[in-house]
């Protein structure tokens, strides 16, 4: 073949190939340009969807945490205003048990001082006089000694004013009754609303000393002096006794002694200290 047609075939097939070549090369970049944005259509799509998914969490997590705290301040609030009420509903209990003790104890107390009152001007009659003899004189104090020690220690300190002052201060917790209230002081002396054996020791020993009285009013002068003079000392004691254990009983220490209160009361009271610690 000659060399110019040879060299035409060769020009030939290097032009079809340029020309194959240059339309491949389009074809391939118009296919790859739908493919390559379609993921990034998709992708940025994606990313809102959870842009919005975490916006709308958190808003949701928000409210939640706001409801919540609502929520701890309205029972804060409302345990607050519980605590409160107890507060003053304790004060106000506390105060009517107090007050009606108080008052129990100062009718005791009154009948006491009467009777001190009353003897005062005879059992002075010596010591004003000064016409005792020695003995007699030894009569008048060692009798004052022994009622100090027999009614005033043993009698009023150790068993009388404790059973007041726990009565007294026990009368508020019992069912109420204005009849007792009324007579506070003869109710913590245990005249009525007590035990059948407490009832008939304190109803003994107050006829006892009613009939006393008038026997030691007929005694000459100057026994019913001395008489007299032993009888204020242990009433006297006995007064200081039983204002001491109530100043204690004011300040939270009562009497550690039975109240002789009646099976019923008794085991109401006991119900309600239970639902009081309750």
């Amino acid at each position: 073949m000659p060399l110019v047609a040879r060299s035409c075939l060769v020009f030939l097939l290097l032009l079809i190939l340029q020309l194959s070549f240059a339309n491949y090369t389009p074809t391939c970049a118009f296919l790859a340009t739908p493919v390559a944005a379609t993921p990034i259509k998709s992708s940025s799509t994606k990313t809102r969807v959870a842009l919005s998914i975490r916006a709308g969490s958190s808003s949701g997590s928000t409210h939640s945490n706001n409801s919540l705290m609502k929520r701890s301040r309205s029972s804060s609030d409302d345990s607050s205003n519980g605590k409160s009420s107890n507060k003053r509903f304790s004060i106000k209990s506390l105060l009517a048990k107090r007050s009606l003790a108080v008052w129990s104890v100062f009718q005791v107390v009154c009948l006491l001082a009467n009777a001190i009152k009353r003897l005062i001007p005879i059992a002075a009659e010596p010591i004003l006089q000064n016409d005792l003899l020695p003995w007699q004189w030894t009569m008048y104090v060692g009798f004052a000694i022994f009622m100090a020690y027999t009614e005033g220690y043993k009698a009023f300190q150790l068993k009388f004013s404790p059973l007041v002052v726990q009565r007294a201060f026990g009368l508020s917790d019992q069912t109420p009754n204005l009849f007792n209230y009324i007579l506070s002081g003869p109710y913590a002396m245990g005249l009525f609303g007590a035990t059948k054996k407490r009832m008939i020791v304190s109803w003994s020993v107050t006829i006892f000393v009613l009939a006393l009285v008038p026997i030691v009013k007929r005694l000459p002068y100057p026994y019913r002096a001395i008489v007299d003079a032993g009888v204020i000392v242990g009433l006297s004691y006995g007064a200081l006794a039983t204002i001491w254990q109530t100043i204690r009983g004011l300040c939270g220490v009562l009497p550690n002694v039975d109240p002789c209160l009646p099976p019923s009361q008794d085991e109401g009271a006991g119900a309600d200290d239970n639902e009081k610690k309750k």
